[in-house]
Parts: structure tokens; sequence; C-alpha cells
């Protein structure tokens, strides 16, 4: 069995501390630790209870997020509809999708909602990996032409009117900024 890179990331997203990760899995401590640290190896018992215990598919402990198609993201319309998505970033990004339902619906949410705080402007969906960490987020970047002070005070809107009150419960998975174009 290959070594859990996403274990500590995955228990951080969940706001658990080892110990309490460890009593959910029916684990010791000491064996989070180790594993998350790269020390021990797991056997596959581990796996599907620490799985079990996150409420995640065991590859993803591994670092494997499931493979998907277009087709298998719900709302894959709405979000191809309403945004440009690189052709390099788009095995990421549905990658991303068929894991997180939810991230689906909030990015389509996003995609479309984007445009009446920025009229002119177009909105591309990234797929970022973090270089030192390994965590993939999903990106939403509006590109925007003009006044500066107007594309800030633009996305004050949109974070104060739509993201704080409809995202935050993506905010760890998914960015969403400004590029001038």
């Amino acid at each position: 069995m290959a070594q859990l890179t996403h274990l500590k990331r995955l228990r951080h997203r969940s706001a658990l501390t080892q110990q309490e990760l460890a009593n959910l899995a029916g684990v010791h401590r000491v064996t989070v630790a180790r594993l998350e640290s790269g020390v021990d190896e797991p056997g596959l018992a581990t796996v599907r209870k620490l799985a079990r215990a996150l409420a995640v598919a065991p590859e993803e402990l591994a670092g494997q997020l499931p493979a998907g198609r277009p087709e298998d993201v719900k709302e894959w319309a709405r979000i191809a509809s309403a945004c440009v998505i690189a052709e390099d970033a788009m095995e990421g990004v549905v990658r991303r999708l068929v894991a997180d339902p939810n991230l689906a619906s909030v990015v389509a949410e996003a995609a479309e909602t984007l445009p009446r705080y920025f009229p002119c402007a177009q909105v591309r969906l990234e797929h970022l990996i973090d270089p030192e960490w390994g965590d993939e987020q999903l990106f939403l970047s509006v590109l925007v032409s003009g006044d500066p002070k107007f594309a800030r005070a633009a996305l004050r809107r949109f974070d104060c009117e739509w993201w704080f009150p409809e995202g935050g419960s993506v905010a760890g998975d998914l960015l969403i900024d400004t590029r001038w174009a």
C-alpha cells in the first residue's frame, strides 16, 4: 500500500486532531502520526478505517482523486456555459468536480453570478496544485480591463453579497480573484 500523502490535509479539512481521527477510525493516535509523517505504510484495513472516518474514498488518502469525465459532473453544462476552461486544466478540473459534487454546484453558481459584478469580463476556471503541499484547488479568475479600483470594488461587492453567504463551504477548494487582461 502507498503512503497516505493526503491524510494530514484531509484530517485538517475535517477539523480533527490526530486523537479525534484515531478515535473515529478505531486506531491509535501514534498510528495516525506515523502515517502522516510517512514513517509507516498502512495496511488495507487501516486505510479503510481512516477513509471511513474522514468520509472519503480510500484512494483520496494516497492523493489519487477519482477520475471522471465531464458528463459525470452534474453541473457540467452550467459550468461549461458560464466560463472558459483551458484544455490543459480540463483533467484536473473534472477530477476535482467529480470528487466533490458540492464544489461543482458552487462553481456553477459562482461562474454564473460573477458576470453580474463584472459585465464585460471573461471568467476562466483553472486547476492549481500547491507545489509545497500538493493540495489541489480550483481557481475562478475574472479577466478584467480598465480601472483597477472598479474591479476591486466589484470583487468586494461580490464577496459580501455572494461569496461569504453562499461559497464559504468550499473556501479551501475554490479561489476567486481578478486578473488584468
